[in-house]
């Protein structure tokens, strides 16, 4: 039986979260085109609400995207002796939760509308794709799903 370089783990498990963080940010910017396209049809909030939230999506991606693809590049070594190089992703998904859940704020409602139903849709495949990571980090995607879900459900 052969045993492997002691780096071989953590280097497997990094590289699975930063492919699953990829896909979390492809399902992000779909889920952010639908919501948008679909409030500018129904005109459920204003223009320049719907355009802030636009414009606060973008900013939230380009934010957290090179936050997490820093870490994802840094070494391993540089990662484990520096607790707040370790802390961005959560950061970057605490970032994410909070766009979310504004999002849940603005575009649930008590009634089903068109808007409301992406929305809901947009937040299934964002939970998907962010169960994807459970594996390797349990507690992001604690912080990613039950703040949006609770916010998602009260509204």
């Amino acid at each position: 039986m052969e045993v492997g370089v002691p780096g071989d783990a953590q280097d497997r498990t990094r590289d699975f979260v930063t492919s699953q963080f990829a896909l979390l940010q492809l399902c992000y910017l779909v889920a952010v085109a639908l919501i948008y396209f679909s409030g500018h049809i129904e005109r459920l909030t204003s223009s320049t609400l719907l355009n802030v939230w636009l414009i606060e999506s973008l900013v939230s991606f380009a934010v957290r995207w090179p936050m997490c693809m820093y870490v994802a590049r840094a070494s391993p070594v540089l990662v484990a002796a520096k607790p707040l190089l370790r802390m961005l992703p959560l950061f970057a998904v605490i970032l994410g939760t909070l766009h979310w859940c504004w999002t849940a704020t603005l575009f649930v409602g008590p009634t089903l509308s068109l808007t409301t139903v992406v929305v809901l849709l947009s937040f299934v495949m964002l939970s998907v794709s962010i169960i994807g990571i459970a594996p390797a980090s349990p507690a992001i995607c604690v912080v990613y799903l039950v703040p949006l879900w609770l916010l998602t459900t009260y509204g």
